[in-house]
């Protein structure tokens, strides 16, 4: 007798599964701040994580396509309708988990995309180093003040304008 395919993809989904699952975390790991990780590692995760993902979602289709063959006949695959909302229940479960996986990605790379477009100025100001020694001087004394006195009164620099603290 012939092995129910369903089960045989189901095996292989769930050993993906749980490889993802140890790929998504070491991939939150290496996206906190506190991790020490290498850009090439971040990266290899990242793409490991991104096609596990995408392998899982191919093999849920392909549940899906057993579940749509044994409805269209009943008879010859002797499944009761309470096995094929099991399998369902699998394969939604599944389709879930590695859902939130996905969304989780696409959040902290939007962050770290938005991140990296607000901090390009001020990299772009290093790399050229600041401008003239005129900026870079006006620069230093501006960001000392707004350092050394952001809260405790004081008298501010901001461009061509002087704030005073004081109240």
């Amino acid at each position: 007798m012939m092995e129910d395919p369903f089960f045989v993809v189901k095996d292989e989904v769930f050993k993906a599964l749980n490889k993802t699952r140890g790929l998504y975390l070491r991939w939150r790991e290496l996206n906190d701040a506190l991790s020490g990780g290498t850009t090439a590692e971040a990266e290899w995760t990242t793409t490991e994580l991104k096609n596990s993902l995408r392998s899982i979602e191919w093999d849920l289709e392909d549940l899906e396509d057993t579940i749509s063959i044994v409805e269209k006949n009943p008879n010859k695959f002797k499944i009761d309708n309470k096995e094929l909302s099991s399998r369902r229940q699998f394969i939604d479960a599944t389709r879930e988990e590695v859902k939130s996986m996905k969304d989780a990605c696409m959040i902290i790379n939007r962050n770290r995309d938005r991140d990296i477009t607000a901090r390009q100025p001020l990299l772009d100001n290093c790399e050229n180093g600041g401008g003239s020694p005129h900026q870079q001087s006006k620069n230093f004394i501006n960001n000392n003040c707004i350092i050394g006195n952001g809260s405790s009164g004081g008298t501010q620099h901001h461009g061509n304008n002087t704030l005073n603290n004081n109240n």
